[in-house]
């Protein structure tokens, strides 16, 4: 992530190559809020996500820059601002929790498991690990150890978990999504991101007008980064997310673009 005051010629030495989509009207986007905009201005409120309507495909031997010039649109304090992406395996999408295992928290299923089940027993290759600590902990099954099943996107939140005669009992936050029999391989998986933030992650805002850009590419087998693809990703959508408390904040952007090379 890139805070300049004074770098509009490198947004302009980028798009003299390469493939532009711009992304400053709001229709190009898809919102549950209402977006003003004015001379080329869009204004969010305080309190906003937004989602790219186009669906950006990917291919990670390119680069890809998001970029905008930004500002606090109200004398006040400045909302946080997070702009970035979405990545999807054919439509499906990855997440940190989908690609980040805990390679020591592996076992199996100790009894069948139907679907919506909210609870399950794990007979762990190993206990010395299992203790409930973490926050953001998830269970995958048909875990491989090769790690081939990642990303795996059929995890299950875990609300609590419990361990009596050498046999784990974990309570999920919603019903298991798929149904398996004793045997099946699980894993542990951690991580709480949904999005990827190249551009600016979480940060308040200068009220003068401010240019952020980032940049994504590559791809990484397993783990979570905020500028190299998961691995499966095969389309993105760029994302912008605006979490302020004063009712009458906003955040002010233009100039609204994805470059891809």
């Amino acid at each position: 992530m890139k805070f300049l005051t004074a770098a509009v010629g490198i947004i302009a030495a980028l798009t003299a190559c390469g493939e532009t989509f711009s992304l400053n009207s709001p229709n190009d986007w898809d919102s549950a809020q209402k977006i003003a905009a004015s001379d080329g201005v869009l204004s969010l409120p305080g309190n906003a996500i937004l989602k790219s309507k186009k669906l950006f495909p990917v291919d990670p031997a390119k680069k890809y820059t998001l970029s905008a010039i930004v500002r606090n649109g109200t004398k006040g304090k400045s909302p946080r601002l997070h702009i970035g992406l979405i990545h999807n395996a054919k439509k499906q999408q990855i997440t940190a929790a989908a690609m980040s295992p805990a390679l020591e928290l592996t076992g199996t299923l100790a009894a069948p498991v139907a679907l919506r089940d909210t609870t399950v027993q794990i007979k762990p290759e190993s206990s010395e690990h299992w203790n409930w600590k973490k926050q953001w902990w998830a269970l995958v099954f048909d875990a491989e150890k090769d790690l081939s099943d990642l990303p795996n996107v059929n995890f299950m939140r875990i609300k609590n978990l419990e361990s009596r005669d050498g046999i784990l009992h974990i309570t999920f936050m919603q019903g298991a999504l798929l149904a398996r029999p004793a045997g099946t391989p699980v894993r542990i998986h951690t991580g709480g991101g949904s999005y990827m933030y190249p551009v600016v992650n979480g940060k308040a805002l200068p009220s003068e007008w401010t240019e952020v850009s980032g940049t994504v590419t590559g791809e990484q087998s397993r783990g979570w980064s905020q500028n190299i693809w998961p691995k499966s990703t095969v389309c993105a959508q760029a994302v912008i997310i605006v979490s302020g408390t004063d009712p009458e904040c906003s955040v002010d952007l233009k100039a609204l673009q994805l470059i891809i090379q």
